[in-house]
């Protein structure tokens, strides 16, 4: 069974006995903001109270292996003793388009996702126990870009969205036997002249609706601040499925912080909402 695996088995089993994980949104910010809860985010269209969506069209999602190297020198040796060494390599991509708007401002939104992963897998091929194996990361890749075509009453404009996530083992200056990807997802969002800059929330402390704080065995990612150079101007809640704006934001502010929402909303190959 692969690290991977067991992590994502651990937080479905923390999640199963209990209630809905929260994430938890700094005191000094929420007194400063306000909460909009996103209906739909695990559907094909989504309610954010203030704006709304228009059906998702999807284009098909593929997962597909790469080439593996093969061990087999290293393998004649390793067999001796009742282990088998592979590389597996994973590839996943996705494509989607929808809108978003009100009775003022319309944006096109375009996304694309792609994300590889690749690990050296060890086995124990005298056992037949579940946890006969172990796959550790070798590399991992993940990009997510979106356009966002904007037209407001008075302006027409475009912003490009991208997130990242970027690990190699061997460029780790501290690699540990057991390794998990960290979920350091950052990004940008820019239409030539403003920017927003896209940072992930990573948490293990957490609480329910009913206020019972647990501890998860690892970070997971929980959401997404969207700052200006003046501090976070929003926080994308993927877990709970809200957005927190600050309310000194203007409308147009507000308006492009949920066309960047929305889009991270509707990815599929990272699916981080629980």
């Amino acid at each position: 069974m692969t690290t991977r695996i067991v992590y994502l088995l651990s937080a479905v089993l923390l999640i199963s006995c209990s209630n809905t994980i929260n994430l938890a949104v700094p005191t000094a910010f929420k007194e400063q903001a306000t909460r909009y809860s996103v209906a739909g985010t695990n559907k094909n269209k989504m309610d954010f109270t203030i704006y709304k969506t228009s059906k998702i069209k999807r284009g098909l999602q593929v997962s597909y292996p790469g080439w593996g190297r093969g061990f087999i020198m290293e393998n004649q040796l390793l067999n001796l003793v009742g282990l088998q060494k592979t590389e597996i390599v994973r590839n996943e991509k996705g494509k989607f388009r929808f809108s978003l708007s009100d009775d003022q401002s319309h944006a096109d939104i375009f996304g694309k996702e792609w994300e590889m992963t690749r690990g050296i897998d060890y086995k124990l091929n005298r056992s037949r126990s579940l946890f006969n194996s172990y796959e550790q990361a070798q590399e991992y890749k993940y990009a997510f870009s979106a356009l966002i075509h904007l037209s407001k009453p008075a302006t027409k404009e475009t912003w490009e969205l991208l997130i990242t996530n970027i690990y190699e083992r061997s460029k780790d200056p501290n690699p540990k036997i057991f390794t998990a990807i960290k979920p350091d997802d950052n990004g940008i969002v820019t239409n030539g002249i403003d920017s927003f800059f896209i940072k992930g929330i990573t948490i293990r402390d957490t609480e329910t609706d009913k206020g019972k704080k647990g501890r998860l065995p690892f970070a997971i990612l929980g959401g997404y601040e969207v700052r200006t150079s003046d501090g976070v101007a929003a926080i994308v809640d993927v877990m709970g499925s809200n957005v927190w704006f600050y309310n000194a934001l203007n409308s147009d502010d507000k308006f492009i912080i949920s066309a960047i929402a929305a889009a991270i909303f509707a990815r599929r190959v990272k699916d981080v909402a629980w």
